[in-house]
């Protein structure tokens, strides 16, 4: 278990670091350097009979407001992150989360991204085009860390003839770099 932790992640670090290096070369929207970073592990198909475990790795950019969106959207954050299962499964996805506190510690969380997944020995998720859908809850620890879950639905969204979805749960921690929250 130990030596796939450490394959895994190192295959997730490589993948993120090769996808999003250009992403954040050339991409307008994620020209400001990340302020904070999260990584997670949890068991993948939980809705069904499990599948094995995933690790998940996540850039958080300063939030900010999109014109293209309706006014009454908050501002939002773009979010550039990698997923690897235990299976060989690898999804590395770009999105948009909100951040809402509840309260002082408590923060609700809603994410929607869209990427490509490599099914390796993992679920047929129907296609390489996959988006993520998630709901996070989070404790804050201190002014810089959280600690919190996340469930998320990975689905095709009807692109392709075969659409059965998977849900992964996610421990996670997160860190903001630089100046406190």
């Amino acid at each position: 278990m130990r030596l796939w932790i450490a394959r895994a992640g190192s295959a997730a670090l490589s993948l993120f670091t090769f996808i999003s290096t250009p992403a954040l070369g050339a991409a307008p929207l994620l020209a400001a350097e990340p302020v904070e970073v999260a990584a997670g592990a949890g068991e993948v198909e939980v809705l069904e009979d499990g599948r094995g475990q995933a690790i998940d790795l996540q850039v958080r950019f300063p939030p900010r407001r999109f014109t293209f969106l309706p006014r009454f959207v908050p501002e939002v954050a773009p979010i550039l992150g990698t997923i690897a299962t235990t299976r060989g499964a690898i999804y590395a996805y770009a999105g948009l989360r909100l951040d809402l506190p509840l309260g002082r510690r408590f923060h609700f969380s809603p994410s929607f991204s869209g990427g490509l997944y490599h099914q390796g020995e993992g679920q047929d998720l129907g296609g390489p085009v996959e988006f993520r859908s998630v709901v996070e809850l989070s404790y804050a620890l201190n002014e810089r860390t959280r600690v919190g879950v996340s469930l998320d639905h990975l689905s095709n969204g009807g692109l392709f003839s075969s659409n059965p979805g998977s849900e992964s749960l996610i421990f996670l921690v997160s860190s903001r770099l630089g100046h406190p929250r």
